[in-house]
């Protein structure tokens, strides 16, 4: 069994699977990922003849993996900590294998696969770490949910926008709790803290002053002094809002007052207030306001 060469790390960019010991090199493409704190790849499966094993061991693994496999003919053979599993490669077929320990997997050559490699304890972190100070592994069971989120993340990764990185953080919270969705009862615990009102003036005059950059959950939470998980749950009590859903709005609305009061060209304006481009711009816009930005500025143009 042999690891990934270093030509092939280098042009996948996956700096990871130089860790897997592979029985024959997989075809990948690496899915940029930054700033957010994990990698992303698609794997396609293998040029081999007959089965492909991956190990990782206890000794090299240092992230999480969240994997999503790809349904065909076939099985695969998945050990972990000890425990075999054998199963067919059924739709949303899902794989969470958390750092520091043993794992292998045998599948077909033409096996493919989205996989995710996480900070350790990552996911955690989305969780209240009285009641999930770590999320159990899922050696291979169909999560409908969890693989949807995952596809939701692909997609959103491989066509980028600013608010990118508040939207898969919104989604891998989604996932963790998925994930751990067998303590219903701990997971819908009323929260026991609160955001204060100046609290929530230093997050929201955080969201202001960075409006044209990357706004990520870690960010707003840091600010806020609490985790992601705590932070996630009172912004909404206090705001109504998701912090995806409340940066998206003050998005919009900084554009529609530059609509209104200036007049810049459509493309500048939507850089300022944070999205990535003049069609993405008029596509949320149009959507939220039923209008495009060019039909809003003629009607609610003040001179």
């Amino acid at each position: 069994m042999t690891t990934i060469d270093a030509a092939h790390r280098a042009a996948t960019g996956v700096a990871t699977y130089d860790r897997i010991a592979w029985s024959a090199p997989p075809v990948l493409k690496a899915i940029p990922t930054a700033p957010l704190p994990f990698s992303a790849v698609r794997h396609f499966g293998s040029d081999a003849q007959g089965p492909v094993q991956a190990v990782s061991t206890e000794r090299t693994k240092n992230w999480d993996a969240l994997m999503l496999a790809s349904p065909i003919p076939g099985h695969v053979e998945a050990r972990f900590c000890g425990t075999l599993v054998r199963t067919p490669i059924v739709k949303d077929l899902v794989f969470y294998l958390p750092a520091a320990a043993d794992s292998m997997l045998e599948f077909p050559a033409v096996a493919g696969s989205l996989s995710l490699h996480l900070m350790p304890g990552y996911l955690d972190g989305f969780l209240d770490p009285e009641r999930h100070p770590a999320l159990p592994p899922v050696v291979a069971r169909p999560q409908p949910i969890v693989a949807g989120l995952l596809r939701r993340i692909e997609r959103e990764l491989c066509l980028p926008g600013v608010e990118t990185p508040l939207l898969v953080e919104s989604v891998m919270r989604a996932i963790a709790i998925a994930l751990a969705s067998n303590d219903n009862a701990a997971l819908n615990r009323p929260a026991r803290i609160a955001l204060t009102p100046a609290t929530l003036r230093r997050v929201t005059d955080h969201v202001e002053a960075h409006l044209a950059e990357p706004i990520r959950l870690a960010d707003m939470a840091a600010v806020a002094g609490l985790s992601m998980f705590h932070f996630s749950r009172v912004f909404k009590d206090a705001t109504g809002e998701t912090p995806y859903r409340y940066v998206h709005t003050r998005r919009l609305n900084a554009a529609k007052r530059l609509l209104a009061t200036t007049r810049g060209p459509i493309a500048e304006l939507a850089l300022a207030c944070g999205f990535a481009s003049q069609s993405h711009f008029t596509s949320a816009f149009t959507r939220a306001m039923g209008i495009t930005p060019a039909q809003y500025r003629r009607v609610f143009r003040i001179d």
